[in-house]
C-alpha cells in the first residue's frame, strides 16, 4: 500500500544503489538529488521521482541511480510500490501514471531546451530539436490522456525512459561543456515561451528549468567557497 512520509531537514529518502521498488511524489517541501557528494538537481511539489521502479513489474531489478535527501522540514512524500501503481491504474485511476509520463516528458524537454540554448548558432542542432520538443510535448500530453490499458502505458513509458536517457547523454556533450550555464538556462526559458502557447505546459517546463538553475547556482557557490 502507499505510505506518506514526512521528512525532517537532511533526512534521507533513498540512497544511491538501493533497489528501486517504489516511486514517490513530493507533496510539500523540497528534496535534493545527489550522486555521492555531488548535487545534481532538486525536486519540487508534484514532481515524480524514482519512476524506473516501474520496470520491476517486467522482471527487471533497477537500482537507485542517486540518493534523495530532504532540504526542508516537513517535506512530505507519498510513496507508491510499483505494483500499486498498476493496481490503481487498472481500477480506473490514471492520476499517478499521468504524472509519471508528464515527468518523463518534462525531463526530456528540459534537456532539449538546454541543448538548444547552448547551440543557437548551430542551426543543424537547434532547429530540429525545437520542432522535436514542441511535437513531443503536444503529443505526449494528448497521448497520456488516451491510454486505456497497462500495456499501452508501459509501451509509452519505456519509450520515454529511453528518450530521457538519450537526451541526458546529449546534454552532457552539448550543454555541460559550456561555461555560462546560468545565462543559457535563462535563454532556455525564453525558448519555452516562443514555442509553447499552452501556458500550463510552459509553466510545468519552467519548473524543470528552475530545478536545473538552482542546482547550477549551488555548484557555483560551492566552487567559490572552495
Amino acid at each position: 500500500m502507499q505510505r506518506k512520509l514526512i521528512l525532517s531537514k537532511n533526512a534521507l529518502l533513498w540512497e544511491k544503489g538501493d533497489r528501486a521498488r517504489s516511486i514517490a511524489i513530493l507533496e510539500q517541501g523540497k528534496l535534493a538529488v545527489k550522486t555521492g557528494q555531488e548535487l545534481v538537481g532538486f525536486i519540487y511539489p508534484k514532481m515524480v521521482l524514482g519512476e524506473n521502479a516501474i520496470f520491476t513489474l517486467d522482471g527487471e531489478e533497477p537500482i537507485r541511480s542517486a540518493g534523495v535527501v530532504a532540504l526542508e522540514d516537513n517535506s512530505t512524500v507519498i510513496e507508491y510500490p510499483a505494483n500499486l501503481v498498476k493496481q490503481v491504474f487498472e481500477l480506473g485511476n490514471d492520476q499517478v501514471t499521468s504524472l509519471i509520463l508528464k515527468s518523463l516528458t518534462g525531463q526530456i524537454a528540459r534537456n532539449c531546451l538546454l541543448i538548444i540554448s547552448a547551440n543557437q548558432k548551430t542551426p543543424v542542432i537547434a532547429v530540429p530539436l525545437k520542432e522535436f520538443m514542441r511535437s513531443l510535448v503536444q503529443t505526449a500530453v494528448a497521448a497520456s490522456k488516451s491510454i486505456k490499458t497497462w500495456q499501452e502505458f508501459m509501451y509509452m513509458f519505456r519509450f520515454l525512459c529511453q528518450m530521457r536517457d538519450h537526451f541526458t547523454g546529449m546534454r552532457g556533450r552539448y550543454f555541460s561543456a559550456t561555461t555560462d550555464k546560468s545565462g543559457l538556462i535563462s535563454k532556455a526559458s525564453g525558448v519555452i515561451q516562443d514555442l509553447l502557447k499552452d501556458s500550463s505546459v510552459a509553466n510545468y517546463l519552467e519548473g524543470y528549468l528552475d530545478q536545473k538553475a538552482e542546482a547550477n547556482e549551488w555548484l557555483i557557490s560551492r566552487e567559490k567557497i572552495s
